[in-house]
């Protein structure tokens, strides 16, 4: 166990605040006899539009999830504790709101050892647990130092209570066993595997699942498809089954939540061949909902909702959701109760009978969706995020955007987060205790408080979603022409975290990649208002290039324009590398793809073009090593002759 001196009860009513406890759930003592096996599915950026029972978009094709949900229950008011990777993932993997241990935004890991994880509880009560995919918990808080990586070893799954992992986003994986079900010596070992990733985490579950076949201890998986995250990835065989999308961006999208949904399939069918299909309580959640801003936008979608991934509107965080356990719970349930991600680490930890502790802050849904069910009780949820707040309370949602800007909306109809439905003025008296309630509430988080500063990237999300009229330059006390800010206005909290940042105080982040592109023999780092790309092992004599990862992840008709914002701390060149659909393995360079590097201080746009005879799937931007050496970026924009684009900007999330 992971600290003896903790003491431990049921979850009751003084654990949750609500009025229902294990000590009421008539089917505690079947799971105590028999512990179900486990497996929590948590994907990176499907949007709430993107399940098929859902009826809400015909293109959508999921029939494996169609199934999951028609076997269990379909929560239509399903949320995440975050519209953000890191954070939402913090709140599942420990059962309680991250912003109690201050980890609110991508930059505020790694995840505290002093965590008690569900791998952890789950463990200690004899599960065999096993992680796939995205962790995303390894961050390092320490940004400014060069020699503190991006993951920190000592934060990777295997501290934190699984016994197997497959732990990875794109091609790169650190794993306790290969695909043949090998264990691997001095693990964590790393494996490259540049396969369509939502394929190889599949097969890596699949993997675990299998060395489970002849156990008598009960198992516990986490998988995090990184699906349909970008880069965009659109292989041919999903493709080819959804002719009927016509919109290129909206098909890609659409084939990697396909893959997934085969995944699914495939994982049933492992089950009951494993004969463990009726006690097998399967949980499906998205990390937020899906980005639509230009540069980031995945294919997938949140409609009816408003907003996006890192607005507290519906659509950054009210995300497709279902539960099944087909031997206890009855299926055909769809229900509008308000349930959140902690809600599935607080019920898998009860039906596995494990002591729980006064940290879990989610609800053990089980009681309310048995055969004979009890009344879902009044809740209320809360967020921070930024400069942003919310609180839920039933059908009346209260959001905030700093301490200037309040909405009040009647969350009863679908699509309704909108300006013209504000009911701020109608109600007033529920505006204030919803929010004396939200500020109770912060005060107990790390940071304390809410938010009185305005970040411009929030300001402009409520803006183009939810408030065409706000006056964003009156906001932030600057003039209609000045899009930079000088400073954060005074705060008792730290400046907002999506503020935009100077390029003179901004502090460097170390990333693993730029919305899924990565560097070789170099490293990249988040320096405020642009990117930065600088050699490693410069002495060697290798180049160092950022490239696009994954096979035909672009798949761009020629000739594509490459357009790059940028400048460069020393003279040298810069070189395209490509390599086409037809040409898998080998790079080519063609005329006009070499140029000499900008060099000085100020920002200088670089355009060449590539020709090629078949679309381009792969580029390499290339330059010399030197130890001094630093190009730094403010966006990448490929065109190809189609019109389609692929556009990385400094002012995006990383490694979402």
């Amino acid at each position: 166990m992971k600290n003896p001196a903790k003491t431990f009860r049921n979850l009751s009513l003084s654990a949750i605040g609500l009025s229902v406890g294990l000590a009421s759930f008539s089917l505690a003592d079947a799971s105590a006899a028999e512990q179900p096996n486990i497996i929590l599915i948590f994907v990176d950026d499907q949007g709430y539009t993107d399940l098929g029972i859902l009826g809400i978009d015909p293109d959508v094709r999921t029939p494996h999830l169609d199934q999951l949900a028609r076997d269990g229950i379909l929560f239509r008011h399903g949320y995440v504790t975050a519209p953000q990777c890191t954070p939402s993932r913090a709140g599942l993997i420990t059962g309680r709101h991250q912003n109690n241990f201050n980890m609110e935004a991508n930059r505020t890991g790694p995840l505290p050892h002093s965590e008690y994880t569900i791998a952890e509880r789950l463990k200690d009560v004899g599960y065999t647990t096993g992680l796939v995919g995205k962790w995303h918990l390894a961050t390092n808080r320490e940004f400014g130092d060069p020699q503190r990586r991006f993951n920190s070893w000592d934060h990777l799954p295997n501290s934190f209570g699984f016994d197997e992992y497959w732990n990875g986003e794109m091609s790169w994986y650190f794993a306790s066993h290969d695909l043949q079900g090998n264990p691997l010596e001095g693990a964590p070992v790393v494996i490259d595997d540049n396969r369509f990733r939502v394929d190889v985490q599949t097969e890596a579950a699949l993997g675990f699942l299998e060395r489970r076949a002849n156990d008598e201890q009960p198992f516990f998986l986490y998988l995090a498809w990184f699906a349909p995250h970008a880069p965009m990835q659109g292989p041919p065989e999903y493709m080819a089954r959804l002719p009927h999308v016509t919109d290129r961006d909206r098909r890609m999208g659409l084939a990697s939540i396909l893959a997934m949904d085969d995944g699914v399939g495939l994982i049933r069918e492992k089950l009951e061949e494993m004969g463990v299909a009726d006690n097998t309580l399967i949980f499906y959640i998205s990390d937020n909902g899906a980005p639509l801003k230009r540069g980031s936008h995945i294919g997938s979608s949140n409609i009816p909702m408003v907003g996006e991934k890192g607005m507290l509107s519906d659509g950054g965080i009210r995300v497709p959701f279902i539960m099944t356990w087909p031997g206890v719970l009855p299926g055909g349930q769809v229900v509008d109760d308000l349930v959140w991600s902690l809600d599935a680490t607080a019920t898998s930890l009860a039906a596995a009978g494990a002591p729980l502790d006064d940290k879990i802050e989610g609800l053990n849904l089980l009681p309310f969706y048995s055969a004979e069910p009890e009344p879902f009780p009044s809740r209320r949820l809360h967020w921070r995020w930024g400069s942003q707040a919310a609180v839920r309370e039933d059908n009346w949602k209260l959001l905030m955007l700093g301490d200037q800007v309040r909405y009040l909306f009647d969350m009863t109809q679908d699509g309704q987060e909108l300006a013209q439905f504000n009911q701020l003025e109608a109600f007033p008296e529920i505006a204030h205790r919803l929010q004396r309630q939200l500020v109770e509430q912060s005060e107990q988080w790390q940071p304390s408080g809410l938010p009185n500063a305005i970040g411009i990237a929030a300001a402009l999300h409520f803006r183009e979603h939810i408030d065409p009229d706000l006056d964003i330059a009156g906001l932030l006390g600057m003039s209609p022409d000045d899009r930079r800010i000088a400073g954060p206005p005074a705060s008792r909290r730290a400046a907002p975290l999506e503020a935009e940042e100077t390029e003179e105080d901004a502090g460097d982040v170390v990333l693993s990649d730029w919305q899924g592109w990565v560097v070789r023999n170099g490293q990249l780092t988040h320096e405020g208002r642009f990117i930065r790309m600088a050699p490693m092992g410069a002495d060697s004599g290798r180049p160092f290039f950022l490239t696009n990862g994954g096979q035909d992840s672009l798949d761009l008709k020629p000739p594509v324009q490459v357009e790059l914002e940028m400048r460069a701390h020393r003279a040298g060149e810069l070189s395209i590398a490509f390599r086409t659909v037809d040409t898998p393995r080998d790079f080519q360079t063609a005329a006009g793809t070499r140029v000499e590097l900008p060099v000085g201080v100020r920002w200088q746009t670089v355009t060449l073009e590539l020709s090629a005879s078949a679309n381009i799937a792969q580029i390499r931007l290339l330059t010399e090593a030197h130890p001094n050496q630093r190009l730094d970026f403010r966006a990448i924009r490929l065109t190809d002759a189609d019109g389609r684009e692929v556009v990385l900007e400094a002012a995006q999330n990383f490694g979402e």
